[in-house]
């Protein structure tokens, strides 16, 4: 039954724990191999036993139920996960990266994760770290697993944050008691009525290109059915998009993308072309960067009010050329259109727009931006309303609109 087991005491096959005896070896070498083994890992990780381990809690998709922390590390800000499920502080090493790329020595544990599996450590550094406004010093471990940014029971214990509520400790954001939101946004309709006139905005400053690779071949997709308790609204749909200059219907084309309709809590449906059935593929991506959050923190670092700015159906206010608009063919029970308007679902979409947006505010200070998102920051209400003034301004330039009901969200920070 056993003979093909290892033996997790004395690393020999073909018989289980305990009964050594029977591969021509005492009971007693076994237990004194297994002493010795545990005194090697007792002197290598400083813990008292194997079993007390070193483990490192990271779950997915929890984003929601997170607590952060911003701590300057080396004199640079990086927002941490609050985590007292992990022993020890762990970065990962886009975080390391950009605080320097610090001298990494090698890892003097052994780490796994939630679930016990290993977790590769890249090394460790001494770093300074300041929160609070107390300064001391601590080991960080780096790992080349992405996002894995969490601050653990040994800086926990530096700064003695046991007795702490995480509330008080982790990043608040609170209605700042300045100008009155209503009368602000008031004011920003009237200066800049263009910018939130409810009609879809059309960018005039470039149009978007897709680019095929090399020996891309035409994919044709039939319709897709259509319910027919929907088809009056996905009639009414294509009817407004036509009207509005999204889409123009057409005989003949040699692409064609079948469309999902999804219906919206109001009832209507939203048409969406399904383009990973066959455009996506032949079709080259834009690997424009889209910045990080870990990016977007250490730049809001400082500042004590911010607003946000969202895009109202940004890629339809993006046209793109006259070759593109053949690539985005669409395929209904009404026969084709083609896209005139940049559509959602494209491959080379995010990094298209991302860099229009990042062109169109890269000379404006305290404003960062995230496709369709933008936020606006300052140190100061009057720091802050001068950035908004000109983000408003290059938008108006641009030929952009956006949601009225997100204008005038000033927040303030409370703690830090």
């Amino acid at each position: 039954m056993f003979s093909d087991h290892l033996c997790k005491v004395c690393n020999r096959v073909g018989h289980k724990e305990g009964y050594c005896g029977c591969m021509k070896k005492s009971s007693r070498d076994c237990s004194t191999q297994s002493r010795e083994k545990k005194q090697f890992q007792k002197k290598k990780t400083g813990f008292k036993s194997q079993s007390r381990g070193i483990f490192v809690n990271h779950i997915a998709n929890t984003t929601g139920k997170r607590k952060y922390v911003t701590i300057i590390i080396n004199d640079v800000a990086i927002s941490l996960q609050l985590d007292s499920a992990s022993d020890i502080t762990v970065i990962s090493k886009t975080t390391w990266q950009q605080l320097g790329r610090p001298k990494l020595y090698p890892p003097s544990v052994q780490a796994s994760n939630a679930s016990g599996g290993s977790l590769a450590l890249k090394g460790e550094f001494n770093c300074k770290i300041t929160l609070n406004g107390m300064v001391k010093r601590g080991q960080c471990f780096v790992t080349s697993s992405p996002d894995l940014n969490v601050l653990g029971i040994d800086w926990i214990d530096t700064f003695n944050l046991w007795s702490i509520p995480f509330d008080k400790l982790c990043n608040q954001v609170a209605t700042v008691s300045t100008p009155c939101s209503d009368e602000v946004t008031a004011q920003l309709q009237a200066e800049h009525p263009a910018v939130f006139n409810q009609s879809l905005g059309h960018c005039n400053k470039t149009k978007v290109k897709l680019f095929l690779k090399p020996n891309a071949k035409p994919v044709f997709c039939s319709k897709r059915p259509v319910p027919f308790n929907t088809i009056s609204l996905v009639d009414e749909e294509l009817t407004r998009l036509q009207s509005l200059g999204i889409i123009t219907p057409i005989d003949f084309s040699e692409w064609a993308a079948p469309i999902v309709a999804v219906r919206k809590p109001n009832g209507k449906v939203r048409i969406c072309a399904d383009y990973s059935t066959g455009l996506n593929e032949p079709l080259e991506g834009n690997h424009y960067p889209l910045p990080t959050p870990e990016e977007i923190f250490a730049q809001l670092n400082g500042s004590v009010v911010f607003s946000i700015i969202d895009l109202s159906d940004a890629y339809l206010q993006v046209e793109v050329d006259e070759e593109s608009k053949k690539l985005l063919t669409i395929n209904t029970h009404r026969g084709f259109f083609q896209f005139n308007r940049l559509a959602p679902g494209v491959k080379s979409a995010p990094g298209a727009f991302q860099r229009l947006v990042d062109s169109m505010i890269a000379d404006i200070p305290g404003v960062r931006t995230f496709i369709d998102d933008a936020i606006v920051f300052g140190p100061n209400w009057e720091a802050h309303k001068a950035s908004l003034d000109m983000l408003l301004q290059r938008l108006e330039e641009y030929g952009f609109h956006v949601k009225l009901e997100n204008a005038g969200s000033f927040k303030q920070k409370s703690a830090t």
